[in-house]
């Protein structure tokens, strides 16, 4: 069952000269981890902001678990259902202490008083960042503060989690704590997750790739078939992950190893078996 679909999504920001997003479609099903991978200005973001009604497409349609996004009175509901996390954590942060913050959108939804505490003790420790609810976010590490952003959407329990380059500002522990609870959120089958990047090696772990290459969709597929073709790939402008460029150097070199492998384990586990 597809959660959302879109058709022809178009979209040009005021008077540029080109389209943000070209006549794209769009497709997921439920409980998926769909990874959007391109380059900077590949219409990655501007696709994703289309979902939960951040922007409204110019021409196309789409639709999120039924409704429809360009429904005015229905835009309360769609933002509910699918909870965004940013670049900049510092962006979505509105109160001074963790534990409002991470209350902010259960306020604004009108969950009673009564239920807040609890929903917000659940959702700091679902990310790893109980005992953090008097702390203040700017005394937190980067990795630490996205946690604490991705307990605010969580908090609030939509359907649908858009990871928008959650990862790009943080040092590798960061990113490595949001990728973790990424991993850990797709494995309950409870979400229906979007993972926007730049970086080939996160979108190893979805369930399928979009590729998009100046505002349009130039494939989609499972990781193992976008990743390991290299004409492809150099037609978006990404480097395939380490494990397949290295496994492409060894089979030039004469060594007629096994199928191309995504991951640095998979990669030694062919070669030993060579």
């Amino acid at each position: 069952m597809d959660i959302i679909n879109g058709e022809k999504l178009t979209y040009r920001y005021g008077s540029a000269d080109r389209y943000a997003i070209r006549d794209v479609d769009i497709r997921v099903k439920k409980g998926g981890l769909v990874a959007i991978l391109g380059h900077n200005g590949s219409g990655k973001s501007t696709l994703v902001k289309h979902i939960n009604a951040l922007l409204l497409p110019q021409s196309g349609s789409l639709t999120v678990d039924g409704i429809d996004v360009t429904s005015k009175a229905d835009v309360f509901a769609i933002r509910r259902k699918a909870g965004m996390v940013f670049q900049n954590p510092d962006n979505q942060f509105v109160s001074s202490v963790v534990e409002d913050d991470v209350a902010f959108g259960l306020e604004n939804y009108l969950v009673s008083r009564e239920e807040i505490p609890g929903l917000v003790t659940k959702a700091l420790e679902r990310v790893g960042m109980e005992g953090y609810e008097k702390h203040s976010p700017q005394m937190l590490s980067g990795g630490q503060k996205q946690r604490v952003a991705i307990a605010g959407v969580l908090a609030v329990d939509p359907e649908i989690l858009i990871f928008d380059e959650a990862t790009a500002m943080l040092d590798p522990e960061g990113r490595s704590e949001v990728l973790d609870i990424i991993r850990k959120l797709h494995a309950t089958g409870e979400k229906t997750i979007l993972m926007v990047t730049h970086y080939v090696e996160e979108s190893i772990m979805a369930d399928r790739i979009i590729l998009m290459k100046e505002g349009r969709v130039l494939a989609e597929g499972t990781p193992e078939e976008i990743l390991t073709d290299e004409k492809l790939m150099a037609e978006s402008g990404l480097m395939p992950p380490a494990s397949c460029r290295i496994y492409s150097e060894l089979k030039r070199a004469g060594y007629e190893l096994d199928s191309c492998p995504l991951t640095e384990a998979e990669l030694v586990e062919t070669i030993c078996r060579y």
